[in-house]
C-alpha cells in the first residue's frame, strides 16, 4: 500500500507519570485511520469498496481530488454502457469533437455510416447511408437515378429478328448507353426509361430495341417504318424487379429485322442531325418496394 495509517491513542500519558488503575481505564481504545491520499485508484479492486464503507468525505479517503480522473488515465473499454446510469451521458455533456476526436457532421456520404438508438429493444443500431434512406423513405420513393446519353449518330446492319426473342448476340450494342445500379433492397424495383429522339430505316423494316439485365432479356421494343414514314422517335419503359441487392448491368441493343441499315439520330442522306445537339437517354430509378 503507498499510505500509511494512523493511529491515534485514546489518552497521552505525560513524559513522567504514575499510572493507577484509574489512568489506565482512562486509556481507552486507540482509533485507527488511513491518511489522505492513502489508497489510490490503482489499489482498488473493482467492487471492493462501496458506499456504505465511504465517509462523506471521498475524496480525503479515496486520494481522488475533482477532476483528478481523465480520459487519458481510462484504458480502452473500461467504461461500458453497463456500468453507466440511465440517461448518464446527455447530449449537453459532450463536446463538439467528444466521439473520437472528430467534429460533429450533419451530412452523410454514401460510403458513411450512421449509429441511432432502437427504442423497441433498447439497442444502439449501425447502419449505412444506403439503408437509412431505404428505411426512412415510403414506399414509391425514388431512392437513386443513373442517366446515361449519347448524341453520336448511330447506324448498324447487324439484325436484331423481330420474329424471335432478342439476344446479346443479336443487333448492335449502344455501348454509351451501358450502366449500373445497386438496389438497396432485394424487394426494390429498377424503373427503365429508354428514349431515341429519331429512329431511320428503309420502308417496311421494323428497328428493334431490347433492354438486358446482366445479358438477360428483360424488355423488348421496336419501331416500324413504312413506305411514306421512315423516320420518327421511340421510347420503352419497363419496371424491372432484380430481387437481389448486387450491382446491376443494363445494357441497350438495337438492330434492324431485314438486311438494311438502321440509323439513330441521322438519316441515310444527311447523316446526323441537328449538329449532333439531340440525345438519346437510358435512365434507371430505384423505386422502394
Amino acid at each position: 500500500m503507498s499510505g500509511e495509517i494512523d493511529i491515534t491513542p485514546g489518552r497521552v500519558l505525560g513524559d513522567v507519570e504514575l499510572v493507577d488503575n484509574a489512568k489506565l481505564n482512562q486509556l481507552g481504545a486507540p482509533v485507527l485511520r488511513i491518511k489522505e491520499g492513502a489508497i489510490t485508484t490503482r489499489e482498488l479492486a473493482d467492487g471492493q469498496i462501496t458506499a456504505d464503507k465511504l465517509d462523506v468525505n471521498l475524496s480525503a479517503q479515496l486520494g481522488v481530488a475533482d477532476n483528478a480522473v481523465t480520459t487519458a488515465k481510462l484504458v480502452d473499454g473500461a467504461v461500458t454502457a453497463a456500468k453507466l446510469a440511465e440517461d448518464a451521458v446527455t447530449a449537453e455533456k459532450l463536446a463538439a469533437d467528444a466521439i473520437h476526436g472528430q467534429a460533429l457532421v450533419t451530412t452523410l456520404a454514401d460510403a458513411d455510416e450512421a449509429i441511432f438508438y432502437r427504442a423497441v429493444d433498447g439497442v444502439l443500431v449501425r447502419i449505412s447511408r444506403a439503408n437509412l434512406i431505404n428505411t426512412l423513405m415510403p414506399v414509391g420513393s425514388v431512392l437513386q437515378t443513373v442517366v446515361r446519353s449519347d448524341a453520336n449518330y448511330t447506324t448498324t446492319t447487324t439484325q436484331l429478328p423481330s420474329t424471335t426473342l432478342p439476344s446479346i448476340f443479336g443487333g448492335t450494342k449502344i455501348t454509351a448507353l451501358d450502366l449500373t445500379i445497386t438496389p438497396r433492397s432485394s424487394s426494390n424495383k429498377i424503373e427503365l426509361d429508354l428514349y431515341i429522339p429519331f429512329v431511320s430505316s428503309a420502308a417496311g423494316t421494323t428497328v428493334s430495341f431490347a433492354i438486358f439485365r446482366n445479358n438477360a432479356l428483360v424488355a423488348v421494343g421496336g419501331r416500324y417504318t413504312s413506305g411514306t414514314t421512315n423516320h420518327g422517335a421511340f421510347s420503352l419503359k419497363y419496371v424491372d424487379s432484380p430481387a437481389s441487392v448486387l450491382e446491376q448491368v443494363y445494357t441497350v441493343y438495337f438492330g434492324p429485322d431485314t438486311a438494311t441499315t438502321a440509323r439513330l439520330l441521322g438519316e441515310a442522306g444527311p447523316g446526323a442531325l441537328w449538329s449532333m445537339q439531340s440525345k438519346m437517354q437510358f435512365v434507371a430509378r430505384e423505386i422502394k418496394g
